[in-house]
């Protein structure tokens, strides 16, 4: 299973990715641990690199029947936290104005700005527990 955590910086991506993929003891990729190392190896460019190591890495572990959690602004430009060490966190005028494609697929979106972390994860345990509930009920009517 692929999970994905996307949405802007500074919304509780990380915190709430991370706390999943420990009760999962999921494979955990967050695109800007593979950013910023980049830059401290004085490789980085204004690109879609880092995400590219992160499919790459989640691919591998997806074929070895891993569960993987991407940890991900995901609009393919930099993406930004405040727990990486060197890393410089945008400005509130940057988060604002950037640009950001809604995603055109089913998804689950969670409000972290009115609950607290903990609260959010459970919240997101209920919500995967529905979405594998109509997954194994859709898949034993396509065996039937």
């Amino acid at each position: 299973m692929l999970y994905i955590f996307c949405g802007l910086p500074g919304i509780g991506k990380s915190t709430l990715s991370s706390a999943l993929a420990r009760e999962l003891q999921a494979t955990y990729l967050r695109v800007d641990v593979v950013e910023q190392a980049k830059r401290v190896a004085l490789t980085w460019d204004d690109g879609p690199a880092g995400y590219i190591v992160c499919y790459a890495i989640a691919s591998q572990n997806l074929r070895l029947g891993l569960d993987v959690i991407a940890d991900t602004v995901n609009p393919i430009h930099e993406t930004r936290a405040a727990d990486i060490p060197g890393f410089v966190p945008p400005t509130g005028e940057k988060v604002r104005n950037r640009h950001y494609d809604v995603w055109d697929r089913e998804h689950i979106v969670i409000d972290t700005a009115h609950q607290t972390a903990a609260e959010s994860l459970m919240t997101l345990r209920e919500l995967l527990d529905r979405e594998r509930s109509k997954m194994e009920l859709i898949e034993r009517t396509d065996v039937s």
